[in-house]
């Protein structure tokens, strides 16, 4: 959230709260264009909300960085995978976590058609952006990796 933000100084955040607070109720979440079902990004957003009205949504938005330059100004937030907040710097955003949020699988994935290089790089830098566990079962299923 914008470090402005009225709860930008909260510890955490549960996910009743950016459901029922009235302070977040009518705020725009931020979507990224991801590869996500219905289902996910529902869940993620808490769409609809428990009194059964729908989440507000900003526009999509293409990457990370506009992600971050919607919710800085205060036009949205955004419930933003937890590394980023110790990977992307802080940008007049305040990342508070959402305490009883279930973790989220996210997947690297890539055409045979991508340059071999980059795809070697990018695959080398993702272990760094998750923690440790995560890092585990990333290693562990890394089967697409490029070949050299």
């Amino acid at each position: 959230m914008p470090a402005d933000h009225r709860l930008a100084e909260r510890d955490r955040v549960t996910l009743v709260d950016l459901a029922d607070l009235a302070d977040l109720a009518d705020e725009p979440v931020v979507c990224p264009d991801m590869f996500t079902s219905p289902e996910a990004e529902r869940h993620r957003i808490v769409d609809p909300r428990p009194d059964g009205t729908p989440a507000p949504r900003s526009p999509r938005v293409a990457q990370i960085e506009e992600c971050l330059r919607m919710v800085a100004p205060g036009r949205g937030i955004w419930p933003a995978p937890e590394p980023l907040a110790h990977s992307v710097p802080a940008m007049n955003i305040r990342w508070v976590p959402i305490s009883d949020a279930e973790p989220v699988e996210l997947a690297v994935v890539w055409t045979d058609r991508g340059p071999e290089e980059l795809i070697a790089t990018m695959v080398a830098e993702v272990p760094a952006l998750v923690t440790e566990p995560t890092h585990a079962m990333f290693r562990a299923s890394r089967s697409n990796s490029p070949r050299h």
